[in-house]
């Protein structure tokens, strides 16, 4: 592997919704869900821990599929030209754990131009707490750096790589 490839997980969707919650979201687009495979487990371990990021997952998966955006949920990140296609899920509650979240996972959109109303989204790293209204330079570092490693994904699409 190059140095500036990284390998994606699928995203278990089974893992956080039934078949009654996805008769719910009614996919207008073909979406593929993936995790960033070195920060997976902070992603994971946020949306299996706090009760509430579960509900607004369903909320956040909802726009995803409709191939739609809106500014309290999921909406583009746009840092410069480069990072257009940078996105966050916003989940803002009062945390089980205590306190109130204002917590991001920053993900990566990748379109084909020859498949309209489909995409692949990676869940790239995730901020537990956002304190401030712009996005801080160490995290617009990082969306940076990670907006420039090419995805390696783990499934059976013609093309495995963006």
């Amino acid at each position: 592997m190059e140095e500036n490839e990284r390998n994606c997980i699928e995203f278990p969707l089974d893992l956080f919704f039934n078949e009654d919650d996805w008769q719910i979201i009614s996919p207008q687009w073909e979406i593929k869900l993936y995790l960033d495979e070195e920060n997976m487990m902070k992603i994971v371990d946020f949306l299996t821990t706090e009760e509430a990021a579960r509900k607004k997952l369903n909320n956040i998966f909802n726009i995803i599929f409709s191939g739609t955006y809106r500014d309290k949920l999921y909406r583009k990140e746009i840092i410069d030209d480069a990072t257009k296609d940078i996105t966050a899920m916003k989940f803002i509650f009062k945390s089980n754990k205590g306190g109130k979240l204002n917590a991001r996972i920053y993900c990566k959109e990748f379109f084909e131009d020859d498949r309209p109303k489909f995409k692949k989204i990676v869940m790239l790293f995730f901020l537990r707490h956002k304190d401030e209204q712009k996005i801080p330079t160490k995290t617009k570092r990082k969306i940076t750096q990670m907006n420039e490693f090419i995805y390696l994904f783990n499934n059976n699409d013609e093309d495995n790589q963006e």
